[in-house]
């Protein structure tokens, strides 16, 4: 099972949390940056981090350009309210693999986490149906 770590102060356990976890992966969810970046440098095992750039205690890109330095290649699923062409641009430029706006759909989100977390690429992915929301 993938574990998925879901930096988001509010949404997360109504919302992405449990998206993730009706579609196999195991979401750890924390709503600070700074605790989620301390998980991550304490080296628990995360296949994939699936973010807020809207954070309360550590700026958007801050967060991720830490990522980057702590786990270079762990990949980073960007699911935020802010839709500024900027901040896409933003977190682009710092390797993310996805970029995605709430309220996001099951179907959307789950196609995304299973691509980030196989490394085997996509042509080995056989998706099951995910009702979209």
């Amino acid at each position: 099972m993938k574990t998925v770590l879901i930096v988001d102060p509010g949404y997360a356990i109504s919302g992405i949390g449990s998206m993730i976890s009706t579609q196999g992966f195991l979401a750890l969810v924390i709503p600070e940056a700074r605790t989620a970046l301390s998980t991550v440098r304490n080296g628990i095992p995360v296949d994939l981090i699936i973010t807020e750039l809207l954070l309360p205690d550590m700026e958007g890109m801050e967060f991720l350009q830490a990522i980057r330095k702590s786990a270079p290649e762990l990949p980073v699923v960007v699911v935020t309210s802010d839709r500024s062409i900027e901040s896409y641009l933003r977190a682009m430029s710092l390797s993310i693999f996805d970029y995605l706006h709430k309220p996001v759909r099951s179907a959307e989100l789950y196609r995304s986490a299973q691509y980030a977390t196989n490394p085997a690429g996509p042509g080995s992915l056989s998706f099951q149906s995910v009702p979209d929301r």
